[in-house]
């Protein structure tokens, strides 16, 4: 296996680089003040790709890759033929070294691998050959010395028959990798914006009305430490447009009422936007979660469909006199199945099913737990994990050794010895209990999924006009088929999940302050600090928050000091209550004197607490967690997840992957169940979230209508 060779001590022993900023707000000179600097220059004038226009402006990177892709790249190990083409070329990073010390480049580490960047458009996807260089850049000269020396090495490879070989140079500690962070209402950033929003808005929508994504205030950086409040625009991906000019437009706005002394500027980089789909969900091994009775967070999926969502939690349905027990989830998580008419699934977006549909109609979905793939994903483990365990024969007929027979020699050894053997004889109880409870899970699966019931209420995609704000809910009723299992804080709670929680300091603040929240290591929560209440809260900003999700378990983050505008256009209809398009159309309402075209979502963002690095964004949710229920500090259901924003960005150091299929990572287990997005990456993605206040007025507004108007409460069991 390849490594990636060190040649200055300036790597922690996490393999993470020492940030060139200190945890405080950038100074003058740094790679901030830098950036701005660079984008007045008339390098970064005239219609460019989003790629090439951050590109551009970043002094710290160097590549000869055809699409300039967002970092951070992923990377791979050599296969064989390219590791022995490059033992018979000699010391070629012996070589990469010397040039860079003719151009004065301060050399940390260079590694031979295949990078790419899945997920992405323009071939992301593809592996290519590549030789990966991370350098300590002190100064300006030795930013500007970058493209010659990059040069330099690929005429260098071109000469020993490399030429197809990627270079890209790089410092990760002051590239740029836009990430997002909380920032807080009372920031007077937060105020000057709003007053400017509108503005920004306008032009935004006017000069690229479908290449932009979502536009919002953030702290913006590769670590919170040194990230600067920041207008975050996010469009799409190969996007193409005079990139300089639409900034300097929304700067201008910006400085006809900024103080002199403030800081506040303007980011653009690529993105994307999910609703945490079902449909694109890759398969999930949940076998350390599994239990016979769904809960909350737990997978689901429409039956005979693939595709996965997550079960929000256990709720009541008053309709009229008829009360009903079943749970809350995302309405495009329970809609109909692909194969059904074209008209059916118009049916359901523009008015999603009424509770007084007929039982059979098509609309109204069967809902099983667990999500057909997982149930499949998980069967396997299960028994690929007992086999590993008691031993198997290959498909070569050769008996292979499980964990418990080594268990037994080990023992067998202390004894001749005269060595105590009682660890060992714990380790292999704990290994039988461990088969038992596999193997009893297996034969539990072998029966499901279980059907838990069927959609009788749901909003299609629907806004709330108003307020702009999408509702995405759907409610299923387990009559016939009701759970055992209701709403449960007790059983959420594991200390493995340390890095999520946050202290109980933090928890008896009045007021969570984002700061205190990202610059102190959290902790686990003990289990009396939260307790199950039977009313309900609402999203605010500044807050903390959690989620159970089907694909990344339990997770926290803040809730942004302001709402986000989200543009629908380019991305789905939504209709209003009567079945209306509000959302997805290009001129605005003649009758209503509204742009329909966006809308205001409340984003939470997570984010990891690190001495050593300072901290980084991390995900809040990916694909298959939309439904999850949003719960506050004290215990209370505030909102529903049902999608979910991000830019392509990752932590600085790339997930490693092996060439070989049959030599995973040591912790690949952990890596599935909480950071691959399904693209083979890690995407920080940070959560759009629906009040749960409007997700209750608007199911009792839409059992208000005719022809049968009842009245409709949603109540905690």
């Amino acid at each position: 296996m390849a490594q990636r060779r060190s040649l200055s001590p300036v790597l922690h022993a996490s393999g993470i680089p020492s940030p060139g900023v200190s945890p405080t707000r950038p100074v003058v000179g740094s790679p901030n003040k830098r950036r701005r600097l660079l984008r007045e220059t008339e390098d970064e004038s005239g219609v460019l790709s989003i790629e090439d226009y951050n590109y551009r402006g970043d002094a710290y990177r160097s590549s000869n890759m055809p699409t300039k892709y967002p970092l951070p790249m992923n990377t791979e190990d050599p296969d064989p033929e390219l590791e022995r083409l490059l033992a018979s070329k000699g010391d070629l990073s012996g070589q990469i070294a010397s040039l860079l010390q003719v151009h004065h480049i301060e050399c940390n580490t260079i590694e031979f691998c295949f990078v790419s960047k899945p997920g992405y458009p323009a071939e992301g996807d593809k592996a290519r050959p590549a030789v990966s260089i991370w350098v300590d850049i002190k100064d300006l000269v030795s930013a500007a010395s970058l493209p010659a020396a990059r040069r330099d090495i690929s005429d260098m490879l071109e000469e020993n028959g490399l030429g197809d070989m990627v270079v890209d140079i790089q410092d990760p500690a002051r590239a740029y990798l836009p990430c997002i962070y909380p920032i807080r209402s009372t920031e007077p950033q937060t105020q000057l914006y709003r007053r400017v929003r509108e503005s920004l808005l306008r032009v935004v929508t006017t000069d690229i009305p479908r290449l932009w994504l979502t536009l919002g205030l953030h702290y913006v950086g590769s670590s919170y430490g040194g990230a600067i409040p920041a207008v975050a625009l996010v469009v799409h991906p190969l996007a193409t447009h005079d990139w300089q000019d639409l900034r300097q437009k929304l700067m201008g706005i910006i400085e006809v009422h900024r103080p002199q002394h403030m800081v506040l500027d303007v980011e653009i980089f690529p993105g994307y936007r999910g609703d945490l789909s079902p449909q694109p969900s890759p398969a999930r091994d949940l076998r350390d979660t599994f239990t016979p009775a769904p809960k909350m967070g737990a997978s689901i999926g429409v039956v005979g469909e693939q595709g996965a969502g997550t079960l929000g939690g256990f709720f009541t349905l008053k309709i009229g006199e008829t009360i009903r027990e079943g749970f809350l989830t995302s309405s495009h998580v329970v809609g109909p199945p692909d194969d059904s008419p074209q008209e059916v699934h118009d049916r359901y977006s523009k008015h999603g099913v009424r509770w007084d549909t007929p039982e059979d109609h098509a609309t109204k979905t069967k809902v099983q737990y667990l999500a057909l793939e997982d149930n499949i994903e998980t069967m396997e483990s299960c028994y690929n994990e007992s086999r590993r365990l008691t031993g198997f024969v290959d498909s070569d007929g050769n008996q292979r050794k499980g964990v418990i027979k080594e268990i037994e020699e080990k023992i067998q050894q202390c004894k001749l010895i005269g060595k105590d053997s009682t660890y060992w004889h714990q380790e292999k109880a704990l290994a039988e209990a461990t088969v038992q409870d596999l193997w009893d899970k297996y034969l539990c699966l072998e029966k499901m999924p279980q059907k838990l019931g069927s959609t009788v209420f749901a909003s299609g995609q629907a806004v709330i006009r108003n307020k702009k704000k999408i509702m995405d809910w759907a409610f299923v009723s387990c009559a016939g088929h009701s759970p055992s299992v209701k709403n449960t804080c007790s059983a959420l709670y594991d200390p493995k999940l340390g890095n999520v929680l946050p202290s109980p300091a933090h928890m008896k603040s009045e007021k969570l302050n984002p700061e205190m929240y990202f610059t102190h290591t959290p902790s686990y929560l003990p289990r009396d600090d939260l307790r199950p209440r039977r009313d309900f809260g609402s999203i605010e900003p500044d807050q903390w928050y959690f989620k159970v999700g089907r694909t990344t378990g339990i997770t926290a983050g803040i809730c942004n000091g302001i709402e986000t505008y989200v543009n629908t256009m380019a991305t789905r209809y939504v209709h209003d209550r009567q079945g209306k398009v509000v959302i997805g159309v290009t001129n605005p309402d003649p009758e209503t004197k509204e742009d329909p075209d966006y809308t205001e979502e409340w984003v939470i963002i997570n984010a990891h607490s690190d001495i050593r690095i300072f901290t980084e964004h991390q995900t809040f949710c990916l694909d298959g967690d939309s439904g999850s229920l949003i719960i506050d500090i004290q215990g209370r259901v505030c909102g529903l997840l049902f999608g979910s924003i991000s830019g392509w960005q990752g932590p600085r150091v790339p997930v490693r992957q092996s060439s070989d299929p049959n030599t995973p990572s040591p912790n690949v287990m952990q890596s599935r169940s909480y950071s691959d997005d399904g693209m083979g990456g890690k995407y920080m993605e940070a959560g759009l979230v629906m009040d749960i206040g409007d997700v209750v007025a608007d199911i009792a507004t839409r059992a208000l209508r005719p022809p049968q108007g009842v009245c409709a409460v949603l109540d905690l069991p």
